[in-house]
């Protein structure tokens, strides 16, 4: 096989079979890791995500191929240097774990999916892990625990070629924006190296979703006007346009609602500067209307398709 979908990031690096874009995760828990049952549990849940258990191989046509990697995956104290994916250190996987403290950091390889399948591989060994630590066994209520079969389609691939024909019709996906591009997309695929100007922001959940009840929004459009108050005060005057860029799943809007695969957008929504003068209500609502507008099967595929 020439090509494989989930091989395609392995070719935007010159270091492979130690391939950068990882995606990383850090979960809090309220007492100390235990590191053995930590190991344990990352070994029975794996059992739940063979599409996971992979290495990077070269085939026949020097092209890079993923293969069934049956070796352990490895659980390691955190260090200042990540380990890289790929490599002997992690027993060649594309995935590995780590802990400090109360943390624990998943990291996998942005080819095999993103935010969708690391959550649910998360979530998985989280399970298990309580078993392991705690000798309790959890309900598995919303978790595909690790003796789960796979869900229906959960491998599937998009068939682009019986697609319906859809041209992209948003008028506003092109325009000219503020944008650090650069920047956001070197912090975007390395993880490890962002500066000082990138900081984490924690908003509570209970404020912004009460917020979000008294303006008429939702949480995702309440916390694309807060960032466009805090851009207005922030950014120069001679900027006249601000875009949010929302990242949006549509799996479901291709046929593919329970594939682990990243298969992600951005939603834009645009705002002229002199429009920050409307009152939160409005902007929520003209938010909502620009994400309703392309979350769309017909936008979907005419993305994919393109």
């Amino acid at each position: 096989m020439k090509f494989q979908p989930d091989s395609y990031l392995l070719y935007g690096t010159n270091r492979a079979p130690f391939p950068a874009y990882p995606v990383r995760l850090r979960l809090v828990m309220n007492d100390e890791v235990q590191p053995q049952a930590l190991r344990q549990a990352a070994q029975s849940a794996m059992k739940r995500y063979p599409y996971f258990a992979v290495e990077v191989t070269i085939g026949s046509e020097e092209n890079y191929e993923l293969k069934p990697n049956s070796r352990p995956v490895v659980v390691v104290p955190s260090t200042r240097k990540s380990l890289a994916l790929g490599s002997e250190d992690v027993n060649r996987h594309l995935i590995f774990i780590e802990y400090e403290g109360h943390d624990i950091f998943f990291n996998i390889h942005h080819s095999l999916t993103g935010a969708i399948g690391l959550l649910e591989w998360a979530k998985t060994t989280l399970h298990e892990y309580v078993f392991f630590a705690y000798g309790v066994r959890l309900a598995g209520d919303g978790i595909r625990t690790a003796d789960s079969p796979l869900l229906p389609g959960e491998t599937d691939f998009p068939d682009t070629t019986n697609l319906p024909k859809h041209e992209l019709w948003w008028q506003n996906r092109n325009v000219q924006s503020y944008y650090r591009r650069i920047d956001y997309t070197i912090a975007a695929l390395n993880p490890f190296n962002r500066g000082e100007r990138y900081y984490a922001i924690d908003i509570p959940k209970e404020p912004l979703m009460t917020y979000a009840k008294h303006v008429g929004g939702s949480p995702t459009s309440a916390l694309v006007v807060l960032m466009l108050r805090a851009l207005n005060k922030a950014l120069p005057r001679d900027i006249e346009r601000l875009t949010a860029g929302i990242i949006h799943n549509f799996n479901e809007e291709v046929g593919c609602k329970n594939a682990y695969h990243d298969m992600v957008r951005y939603l834009y929504v645009p705002f002229e500067r002199a429009q920050t003068g409307l009152p939160d209500s409005e902007l929520n609502r003209l938010t909502r209307q620009a994400i309703d507008e392309q979350k769309t099967a017909e936008y979907g595929q005419a993305e994919l398709r393109h």
